[in-house]
């Protein structure tokens, strides 16, 4: 990890052109599967730090193909692997709520005077108002630079079907970019916002003092004193700490087992709301070229959204991504070999694969 501490600070003081092959291998392992059926772990600069079990997993099980690795023991937790998706929840949504989008909004906004956000004001915002300024996106992969603008030739017959198609909104200094293609694997100039940088801001300026490896494990109130009861990871001694406040936010799994477990409710059923997710591999008549010879970034780029009800609120979304290694790993073992190379090129140059989200009300929910 220390070795790709250094890789990784070399590559951000250089310029893209003086990175090595072997750096860049070195921060480029791909996503590895884990359990058949499920998203493989993404991982950070080729580390698996995010998903690491140093005891925050202790006792956690899940059944049938359900991912395990539900909380993470980083700093900057799953942000260090996310796909910077920052959609806001359609406004017709909140008429579902005990709170309303206008008391929401102000909150929403401060939330994006401290994240970077990269988008385009289009048709999405119909729903998902844009808020702030965006920055504009790097420039898109030729695939998803066309199926845009086919979209906008198209426009009243696609959206008649109740289909909206717009510029991904990602949580990104797209300024900066170089559209080295690592993305998805580690940013080497950490242009994708990970909590971790609202973190190192903060202890930078010396508002808050940073505790590492301890974990908590209970939290309370004693005559009007909020407390956490924490252990300490090297030695296994306990400590006892007291703040004015206590935000707590270890994820949503890690967030209910850290409350139940301080409310002694230890048998208690406790049921959430998830959204499922689905994978959606498109293919076009439409040739563009070989992926593989664009320089891109590779983080969702084009957002599809499919309300067939009208009504803003019973949606799924479609995050689509333009091509990266994974893409290619991927298919069939007869299409990675030799002899398929012209077929497989001409499938690369019609692929686009999206990331679907179901909405959480029509989703199975999750049982703790």
């Amino acid at each position: 990890a220390r070795n790709q501490r250094r890789v990784v600070d070399a590559m951000a003081a250089d310029d893209r052109s003086q990175w090595s092959s072997s750096d860049v291998a070195a921060i480029s392992r791909q996503p590895v599967s884990t359990s058949r059926g499920s998203l493989p772990e993404k991982r950070s600069y080729g580390s698996d730090f995010p998903f690491r079990n140093v005891g925050q997993l202790d006792g956690v099980h899940s059944g049938g193909r359900a991912n395990r690795l539900v909380v993470s023991s980083a700093y900057g937790g799953f942000s260090n692997v996310w796909g910077a998706q920052t959609m806001p929840w359609s406004t017709p949504t909140f008429d579902r709520w005990p709170i309303k989008w206008s008391e929401m909004e102000p909150h929403y906004r401060s939330v994006l005077h401290e994240v970077p956000l990269t988008g385009a004001d289009d048709d999405l915002s119909e729903l998902f108002p844009l808020l702030v300024d965006a920055q504009d996106p790097p420039k898109l992969a030729g695939r998803s630079q066309m199926v845009l603008d086919r979209y906008e030739a198209r426009r009243s017959a696609v959206r008649a079907q109740g289909v909206t198609v717009g510029v991904a909104r990602l949580a990104l200094n797209a300024r900066s970019c170089v559209r080295c293609g690592l993305c998805m694997t580690g940013c080497p100039y950490s242009l994708i916002y990970s909590a971790s940088h609202t973190f190192d801001r903060l202890r930078a300026a010396g508002r808050i003092s940073y505790l590492p490896g301890l974990l908590a494990y209970r939290i309370g109130e004693r005559a009007g004193q909020p407390f956490a009861e924490v252990r300490d990871l090297a030695s296994g001694a306990g400590q006892h700490l007291e703040a004015d406040r206590i935000f707590v936010a270890c994820g949503a799994m890690g967030t209910t087992r850290l409350i139940l477990g301080s409310l002694g409710h230890f048998d208690r059923d406790v049921s959430l709301a998830e959204s499922v997710q689905f994978i959606l591999p498109t293919f076009s008549s439409r040739a563009t070229i070989d992926p593989r010879a664009e320089d891109n970034f590779t983080l969702n780029q084009f957002n599809v959204v499919v309300d067939t009800d009208g009504g803003g609120l019973n949606l799924a979304q479609i995050h689509f991504y333009p091509y990266n290694p994974v893409f290619l790993a991927t298919l069939p073992a007869f299409l990675q070999a030799r002899f398929a190379r012209i077929a497989t090129t001409s499938l690369l140059r019609r692929l686009s694969v999206g990331l679907g989200y179901l909405p959480s009300w029509g989703s199975p929910r999750v049982h703790v």
